[in-house]
């Protein structure tokens, strides 16, 4: 498991918070005591999977303008592409990482996780991975901004 970097867990915390989803922002805030702090997973109600997968389902789309990108490949990449099936092998699996998380939460929805242990070492990876993810893409956002040669690409 990628164990992502406190920071930007709690980045990710913020924005699920900003954007009114509580289910998930708790869960985050669980994962990050969880992983950086030794707690132990609480306990959290049954139907709290449905929740979070749904709340995660929601906020992904999202994700992309948050970051201060126009388009979800663009966010994926760092920049836009003239031809998307020309892209380099390498963006091409940073694409299809982004794809991936909109899997994963679907297949982790249909696992019915009953007990704390359980249910945070099938949702607290995804989290660590797009907690990761996601601070790079907020960097390229930043180095877009203030750089003059970047701006024009």
């Amino acid at each position: 498991m990628n164990v992502a970097k406190l920071r930007d867990l709690t980045d990710l915390e913020e924005l699920a918070s900003k954007a009114g989803l509580p289910n998930l922002s708790r869960f985050i805030d669980h994962a990050t005591r969880w992983t950086h702090a030794g707690d132990k997973p609480s306990e959290m109600p049954d139907y709290f999977t449905e929740q979070l997968a749904a709340e995660l389902a929601d906020f992904l789309p999202k994700l992309p303008n948050v970051a201060g990108f126009d388009s979800e490949v663009e966010f994926a990449i760092g920049y836009k592409p003239v031809v998307l099936e020309l892209l380099p092998e390498i963006d091409a699996d940073e694409l299809r990482k982004w794809q991936g998380f909109y899997g994963q939460v679907f297949r982790n929805s249909d696992v019915k996780a009953t007990d704390a242990m359980t249910r945070h070492q099938i949702w607290t990876p995804l989290i660590q991975d797009l907690a990761t993810f996601l601070a790079k893409r907020r960097l390229f956002a930043k180095l877009r901004r203030t750089s003059p040669a970047l701006q024009r690409a």
